[in-house]
């Protein structure tokens, strides 16, 4: 079976894992383009892990108030 994703470049976590690691991994890769404000987890069961390969991903906590606070961002490095 041929993996979906195939550049570990792009993203530095990727990039740095041992091949045979990556190999086990690969298959169950794939590209998943974002929109701005798309909103990537809210709560329950994690069910996707995601591994920025351009830009950033802001973490934002919704405040009592409706406030929402930025707590970081996460880019290609992880």
């Amino acid at each position: 079976m041929k993996p979906t994703f195939t550049v570990r470049g792009g993203n530095h976590i990727l990039a740095g894992l041992p091949a045979e690691e990556y190999d086990h991994i690969a298959p169950h890769l794939r590209r998943v383009p974002l929109r701005l404000k798309d909103t990537l987890y809210d709560e329950g069961p994690i069910t996707s892990v995601y591994f920025v390969e351009e830009g950033v991903v802001s973490l934002v906590t919704m405040m009592e108030d409706g406030a929402v606070v930025e707590n970081c961002t996460v880019g290609n490095e992880g």
